[in-house]
């Protein structure tokens, strides 16, 4: 009676290892599948941060332009009020 107990207890054991090895099995190749997915999805979220900041440079670049002709505008429209001046007095 004791033996059949045990062997009962044995295979109940080894079923329960058995198992156990099979979801850290399952687990290992779930994260090694699933792992370059992670890390390209990690890459793409970096580049289009990189993108963003790149359109953001590029956008403040373009208003310092702007300013930049606005200014020579004006400058060269006060000139010429200063020149018409002049040559009125």
């Amino acid at each position: 009676m004791v033996a059949v107990v045990v062997a009962v207890e044995v295979a109940v054991v080894e079923a329960v290892v058995a198992a156990v090895v099979v979801v850290v099995v399952v687990e290992v190749v779930v994260l090694v599948v699933t792992a370059p997915v992670v890390a390209a999805a990690v890459v793409v979220r970096v580049l289009l941060i990189g993108a963003t900041v790149v359109i953001v440079l590029l956008v403040g670049a373009t208003v310092v332009i702007v300013l930049l002709v606005g200014a020579t505008v004006v400058i060269l429209l006060v000139a010429r009020v200063v020149v018409l001046l002049t040559l009125l007095v």
